[in-house]
């Protein structure tokens, strides 16, 4: 598919450019997993619906915060993070506790002036906090962790007002509610939520927002690994 026209026909409107980086990020991942799992797709043209369309699904919610860097947690092969950096323009820090996978991303980045405003923090989030203390404006998260943790884990790291964007799968009303008594905990604020299919596919997905209000009313960082082990809800 002609990754341009695809994305117009579900309401992405990207340049040829920046379907050209996006493609090359996308290749680059694919290539790149025969060294180290970064996905379990191999195939291009569902790469292309599955990394590209899906990570930009969160776009229309990226665009709608407060402008500022963008932390894109348990980025993984970069993904939605690479796709919103080139699609936005936005700053974009990927973060990912597992070094092998950023130092695969890093012979990439470097290489190519499309990602310049991409940068990688190969620590936990907990650690990042200790470090870039509500930085970021937007933080995203797919598919990484339960609600209330990745609700806990964004906390100490957003700026006052900004946004924690988890994409999720077939969200459950159980896990919903128990990321909105974590978020009441942490000082975020639930004001949206959006289930839909992934086009093509019968694929279940929710994209859930929680806005930063407030000081959290716990002492964050926790300690590293509590938030999945030990979560506030």
């Amino acid at each position: 598919m002609e990754l341009k026209s695809y994305l117009k026909e579900n309401g992405i409107n990207a340049s040829q450019e920046a379907c050209d980086a996006l493609e090359r990020h996308l290749a680059f991942v694919i290539e790149a997993n025969e060294r180290v799992q970064l996905t379990t797709i191999k195939d291009l043209e569902e790469g292309k619906r599955l990394h590209i369309l899906d990570s930009l699904t969160c776009l229309s919610e990226v665009n709608k915060s407060l402008e500022g860097p963008l932390l894109d947690m348990g980025t993984g092969g970069g993904f939605p993070g690479i796709p919103l950096a080139i699609v936005t323009g936005r700053k974009v820090s990927l973060l990912d506790s597992i070094k092998k996978k950023l130092a695969q991303l890093e012979e990439l980045l470097s290489s190519d002036k499309a990602y310049s405003n991409i940068s990688l923090k190969p620590v936990r989030a907990e650690e990042l906090a200790g470090i870039e203390a509500e930085k970021y404006a937007v933080i995203t998260a797919r598919a990484l962790s339960s609600l209330p943790s990745v609700i806990e884990l964004a906390s100490p790291l957003l700026t006052l007002g900004g946004s924690l964007i988890a994409l999720k799968g077939n969200l459950s009303d159980e896990e919903l509610s128990r990321g909105d008594i974590a978020a009441a905990l942490v000082g975020l604020k639930r004001v949206s939520l959006r289930r839909f299919e992934l086009p093509d596919t019968h694929d279940k997905r929710t994209i859930v927002v929680y806005k930063k209000v407030k000081k959290s009313k716990r002492k964050l960082p926790r300690r590293v690994g509590l938030a999945q082990k030990q979560p506030l809800a």
